[in-house]
């Protein structure tokens, strides 16, 4: 994916899909639009970022045993920690991934330089954290909108 500054300045993007499992790329081009504040939560009102980016498809090569190495036989994918979760376009039934009415408290604010700080929380609900989940906070009613 092309970087939301490029897409900005030419409006030009390239996705890349790989199947493990036959060796087969599918290469995508098209024209792309970053969407911010209202427009992005017009066509996704449950991703909780203020940004994303919609991509019309012009064109498309699928290449068939490009990749050269597969997928252990009889072995499952494991997705990525890391891997962002996926969010519902508002036409779409899906679940919602915020915790609705979980507060975070701020305790400890511990600088290590004067641009540099870590902050600590303490959640009213339990929460799990796993390698590569995010938190984001809303403080909209503190800081107000931009």
């Amino acid at each position: 994916m092309t970087s939301l500054g490029n897409i900005e300045a030419n409006h030009l993007a390239s996705l890349t899909f790989i199947c493990f499992t036959t060796g087969t790329i599918l290469y995508l081009t098209g024209t792309a639009t970053n969407h911010i504040g209202a427009s992005a939560q017009h066509l996704m009102p449950t991703h909780t970022q203020n940004g994303l980016t919609t991509i019309h498809i012009t064109g498309y090569t699928l290449v068939a045993d490009a990749l050269p190495l597969r997928q252990r036989p009889g072995t499952e994918p494991t997705p990525s920690p890391y891997s962002p979760p996926v969010h519902f376009l508002a036409e779409e039934p899906g679940g919602v991934t915020r915790i609705e009415g979980a507060t975070a408290l701020l305790t400890r604010i511990e600088m290590h330089s004067s641009t540099l700080a870590t902050f600590t929380w303490a959640s009213s609900e339990k929460i799990s954290v796993i390698p590569g989940q995010a938190a984001i906070l809303d403080f909209t009613s503190l800081l107000g909108a931009r």
